[in-house]
């Protein structure tokens, strides 16, 4: 199970962003040990430590040196299960030698999305 987090980073100059998360919503004046640090200039994280069925609250702050600004809270709840990820590589010259073309068929189960290359 994962949860994609993204964000605007609106600072020019920073050390970087924490990452907070926490089972119940979290006192920016008191938040927990942070999950992650990134970088600055990053604008994503993935928490891929989440579990099934599970309500988060997540906090993203900017900091430099010894002063931080937290961002707002965000309310996530996983799904139940995973969903399966599954890729289907098929070559259409697999299926009719014929062809002259390799045209390949990519799919993500948990995405849903379809990839079509020639």
């Amino acid at each position: 199970m994962s949860v994609l987090l993204t964000w605007d980073d609106n600072n020019t100059v920073e050390d970087g962003h924490r990452i907070y998360r926490s089972t119940s919503p979290m006192d920016p004046q008191n938040l927990p040990a942070p999950l992650a640090e990134v970088g600055p200039g990053v604008t994503e994280y993935v928490d891929e430590t989440a579990l099934p069925n599970t309500t988060y609250y997540y906090r993203v702050a900017a900091f430099l040196a010894g002063l931080q600004q937290v961002g707002p809270e965000i309310e996530v709840t996983t799904d139940a299960t995973p969903a399966p990820r599954a890729k289907l590589m098929l070559s259409l010259d697999e299926l009719d030698e014929g062809l002259d073309n390799n045209l390949m068929l990519s799919g993500d189960a948990q995405t849903g999305g379809d990839l079509l290359e020639l």
